[in-house]
């Protein structure tokens, strides 16, 4: 698959219908998408028969664009019901239903037995409404997996590689975007707001 028809794809996964401020619940673009996904086919061969967890998946744009692209099973977590549901139709559309499993519930307390998967993918909250949720999500990503893939503000990268290398992980900056969020809240005034972020990689030594 061509990375424009990754993003063909995740552009065509719907968005939050109704998003909520406290959840930080913004869309990843589907050029992010695409480019994170690329990566982490080509270069790292990590997707392809890889068991996947998209933390915080929300509709689901990454990691049923992870399934469409040869991933063995992807798990959606997210803690908002509705979402997944939107996330459930799309797979059935593309024929991903069985290598989709949907869980509702909120990242500190996963109704999970299984403890280890092979890759997480994430566009974590960046921390603006909730404080440290972007860390929080690491956390949680790094008892996970040994590999992580997660998008962050360029502004708070210094601090998240400081805290990735302090539990002795590996973190390497795989790109560099902006991204342009629409008004999708009520107290949005700008027609739109740019945000520079950064996708990175981090492995357990």
């Amino acid at each position: 698959m061509k990375k424009k028809n990754i993003e063909i794809f995740a552009s065509q996964i719907p968005t939050f219908k109704n998003p909520k401020a406290q959840y930080e619940q913004y869309a990843t673009p589907a050029h992010v998408v695409s480019l994170m996904l690329w990566i982490a086919y080509f270069k790292y061969k990590d997707i392809v028969e890889q068991t996947i967890v998209d933390l915080g998946a929300g509709t689901g744009r990454i990691g049923l664009t992870a399934a469409k692209i040869g991933a063995r099973e992807v798990f959606l977590i997210d803690i908002e019901f509705k979402a997944l549901v939107s996330a459930k139709k799309v797979a059935k559309q593309h024929k991903l239903a069985s290598v989709i499993h949907e869980i509702c519930g909120d990242v500190t307390r996963l109704p999970m037995r299984r403890k280890k998967f092979d890759v997480v993918l994430q566009n974590p909250p960046f921390g603006v409404h909730r404080k440290g949720a972007d860390i929080i999500f690491l956390e949680v990503a790094m008892q996970l997996a040994d590999v992580i893939y997660s998008i962050h503000k360029a502004e708070t990268i210094q601090y998240v590689a400081k805290r990735i290398k302090e539990k002795k992980w590996n973190i390497e900056e795989i790109f560099r975007e902006k991204i342009v969020l629409p008004p999708t809240m009520k107290f949005h005034y700008k027609l739109k707001h740019e945000v520079k972020i950064v996708g990175i990689r981090a492995s357990k030594n």
